[in-house]
């Protein structure tokens, strides 16, 4: 959540002013014809807390009335919606993610009041199950879900997507081998002119995940973890010290010490205030996510 700095008004602070909202968009609608405009909202904003320091009352009519006006010209189609309000001041952005409660049926009740727009619900969304949960149970009409925490928390389990494994003619791929995947868009991209410092970024999601129990890269049997942990290897390799395009030789890597060796590599690659920066936020987000996740 973007909250109010130094007087500025974007982020979430323009759900108070939806008239202005539906300006903008008219506005980036006409610059770029060819490309899709979106709006992502919460389900309120509110410019404080009350006076006993609880959470402000919440009506699903504004909510509705700020979705009718900044699509009423159709200059936009795509509304994502985070299930939460939002507090501008006195709740930090991390607090803004956790304390505020859930309310997903009011995302699924704005999908059914708004039939002509694409509604995606976003916020508290843990897992792969979860999601087949929401948009397959009974009278929704969502068009999608956004996940960011758990990604964070767990970037491998985007693999039990059935199309994220599959190449043309439907041949499944490994989890390494998506790894090799991305190691060899990423080695194009560097040559792009984008940063290593933001390619490694996935990478590092990935390491740290394997570090721990709970998600998907920490209950691997151990041959793909291996499998796994050598393509992370090659794949920092690229992005460390510009390593030709094309798959590299497999070796076998075993051992918390390959993993530590790969993680100093991050490091190299992005930069090590950049690998902490990543580390810290992802520790910060989970500890939130368990917070706010109820």
């Amino acid at each position: 959540t973007a909250i109010e700095k130094g007087g500025a008004s974007y982020g979430a602070s323009l759900m108070l002013k939806p008239t202005h909202t539906r300006t903008l968009v008219e506005a980036l609608a006409e610059a770029c014809p060819s490309v899709p405009v979106s709006v992502k909202c919460r389900l309120a904003a509110h410019p404080a807390l009350a006076k006993d320091g609880s959470l402000p009352s919440e009506s699903f009519d504004r909510l509705c009335s700020f979705v009718d006006e900044v699509s009423c010209s159709g200059a936009i189609s795509h509304v994502v919606v985070h299930a939460r309000s939002a507090v501008l001041s006195g709740l930090s952005p991390r607090a803004n993610r956790a304390i505020p409660p859930l309310r997903h049926e009011w995302v699924h009740m704005l999908a059914l009041e708004f039939p002509h727009l694409r509604i995606t619900l976003n916020g508290g969304i843990s897992g792969l199950e979860q999601t087949s949960s929401l948009l397959t149970q009974r009278d929704t009409n969502l068009d999608g879900v956004m996940a960011g925490r758990w990604i964070l928390r767990d970037p491998l389990a985007l693999w039990d997507i059935p199309l994220s494994r599959q190449r043309g003619g439907g041949r499944e791929i490994s989890r390494a081998d998506a790894i090799y995947d991305y190691a060899i868009y990423a080695a194009e991209m560097l040559r792009k002119k984008h940063t290593a410092s933001e390619l490694v970024m996935p990478l590092i999601l990935v390491a740290e995940s394997l570090r721990e129990d709970g998600s998907v890269g920490g209950t691997l049997a151990d041959d793909e973890r291996n499998e796994v942990m050598e393509a992370l290897r090659q794949a920092v390799e690229r992005l460390a010290f510009g390593f030709a395009h094309g798959k590299a030789r497999r070796e076998t890597v075993e051992g918390q010490s390959s993993l530590r060796s790969i993680l100093k590599l991050l490091a190299r690659a992005s930069g090590g205030k950049v690998a902490r920066k990543i580390i810290r936020n992802r520790a910060e987000d989970l500890g939130s996510s368990k917070q706010g996740a109820r």
